[in-house]
């Protein structure tokens, strides 16, 4: 029997370490889930704040966007408003009516403008059927009567028609006498309208507030309240636009808040998403982590780690593409800079070198238009395709230039796109017509009238005409000079045919395909 309990004993030392390993074990798995769903709830919270942030930044901008044209476009027809009633010997008489309708016509559907006497006493309205009111109560009469010139009221009740609208108010005075002020009443329900196309969550909002800390108007519609004590003057002291996170003071809501400031208005947009619809896949997320079977969940976050680093190895795949290809970039950049500055270090060089003026100038000008292409090619960082509209413009005034002309210039060119060697074949060519019309066509001095067109004529198909009316010149004369041979093989390059008529001065028609296999 003694030995028997020994041999008993003996065994829960190997049990004890059975069961510690076991446990251990078990800690280890668990704390291995607990990490692994951490990770996942950590990243979703942040995927979830990022995304609202970004919606609400989004919106943000959006809301400073379309105000911006709809301040500026209120401000024009007030300043026509104005200068139609102070030019009038009789600011509020019959002319003056005529001249303030032409002066709305660019106001949006649905806005009202009125114009008050000195005393605040209706004068002009656009509103149907008005009835005498006096608005010398009104913070805006008030602040402009005081000196103030432009400003942005608080959302009101328009007291013609009852309508919830804030009024952008102008200051009208003559010889330094104040006359009154014209307003336009702008519908708050436009914010309404707006925050339903953006389709924010619910319990978001979007808000245009004044710089001095009054909400103008907001979505869902509230009183107007100060809000310059609120964390959103605390963050645009430090930049005009972002984002944060904070507690309404109109509604106790949380919030992730976008703002942008108003670049040419006394305004900021702003745009709130709601905290808790903001988070809601990072809380349905958790809840269905609580609720699943700790093999399932194992199984899960190993999955999440393999993913996890799957995508951060793309990630910093894409990270050093983008770098190879911004160093990419910036070395075309960098060698088509360098090509410009090479050929106009030869153009300086040309221009000290004893040559026949209109040599060189033939020279400078073939010179100028690869300057041109290399140039546009660098300050657009589009390195295969050419915009022939600012280039071939950009090439003609510098010919023009060139020659010192005084000529009449019509330019018609359409926005087409071609390769940088097609483009630079094409400056070449355009060079070379111009260059012959002051040389052979126009009158001495470059006198007259000079028309270029770059235009397209059929699918795949493009025309340059450049047309003189100076008195012509004879083709069998000039086809063996360079110039006229250099029309024809850079036409030929481009795949193209030449054609000239020479009544009533000199046209020139080079046809060429657009895009040549």
């Amino acid at each position: 029997m003694p030995d028997q309990i020994s041999s008993d004993h003996s065994l829960m030392p190997g049990t004890r370490r059975s069961n510690l390993a076991f446990l251990a074990s078990g800690l280890v798995m668990f704390a291995l889930v607990t990490v692994l769903a951490g990770l996942m709830l950590a990243n979703q919270y942040a995927a979830d704040k990022s995304r609202a942030e970004q919606s609400a930044h989004d919106a943000a901008r959006l809301v400073a966007t379309q105000y911006t044209a709809i301040l500026d476009v209120s401000s024009q027809v007030l300043r026509r408003i104005e200068a139609a009633i102070t030019s009038s010997d009789s600011a509020f008489g019959g002319s003056v009516v005529l001249s303030i309708s032409d002066a709305v016509r660019d106001l949006p559907a649905g806005y009202q403008y009125s114009v008050y006497n000195d005393t605040g006493d209706l004068r002009l309205t656009s509103f149907p059927k008005p009835v005498p009111i006096n608005v010398a109560d009104r913070e805006y009469f008030i602040k402009a009567r005081g000196g103030q010139e432009l400003g942005i009221s608080p959302m009101i009740t328009e007291r013609l028609s009852g309508q919830k609208v804030f009024i952008v108010a102008r200051r009208i005075d003559k010889a330094g006498e104040f006359l009154g002020v014209a307003t336009i009443a702008i519908p708050v329900d436009g914010l309404n309208e707006l925050s339903a196309t953006l389709r924010l969550s619910e319990g978001s909002t979007i808000s245009l507030v004044r710089t001095d800390g009054m909400l103008i108007a907001r979505s869902p519609a509230v009183e107007p309240t100060d809000l310059s004590d609120s964390e959103l003057f605390r963050q645009i002291e430090r930049q005009p636009d972002g984002t944060y996170q904070s507690t309404s003071a109109v509604d106790g809501v949380r919030r992730v808040v976008g703002y942008w400031q108003l670049p040419d208005a006394p305004a900021i947009g702003v745009a709130g998403i709601a905290q808790r619809t903001a988070l809601g896949e990072f809380v349905a997320v958790a809840v269905t982590l609580g609720q699943l079977a700790v093999p399932i969940l194992i199984g899960a976050g190993w999955m999440f780690f393999q993913l996890l680093r799957i995508a951060r190895q793309d990630e910093r795949h894409q990270h050093q593409l983008e770098a190879a290809l911004d160093h990419q970039n910036f070395l075309m950049r960098e060698i088509h800079h360098r090509v410009k500055n090479n050929l106009q270090t030869v153009m300086s060089l040309i221009r000290l070198a004893p040559i026949e003026p209109d040599t060189r100038k033939g020279i400078l000008g073939r010179i100028a238009a690869m300057v041109t292409v290399h140039e546009k090619m660098y300050k657009t960082d589009q390195f295969e395709v050419v915009d022939l509209q600012p280039y071939l413009t950009d090439l003609v005034h510098n010919i023009i230039n060139e020659y010192g002309a005084v000529a009449d210039l019509a330019l018609d060119i359409d926005p087409i796109r071609l390769s940088g060697d097609r483009a630079m074949q094409l400056g070449l060519l355009t060079n070379e017509l111009v260059s012959n019309a002051f040389k052979h066509g126009l009158a001495p001095g470059g006198k007259g009238r000079l028309a270029v067109s770059f235009k397209r004529e059929s699918p795949g198909m493009v025309r340059l005409v450049v047309q003189d009316d100076g008195p012509g010149y004879d083709m069998a004369t000039v086809s063996a000079n360079m110039g006229s041979q250099l029309v024809q093989a850079f036409a030929e390059q481009l795949g193209g045919t030449v054609t000239v008529n020479r009544e009533g001065g000199c046209v020139v028609s080079v046809d060429l395909p657009a895009d040549p296999a």
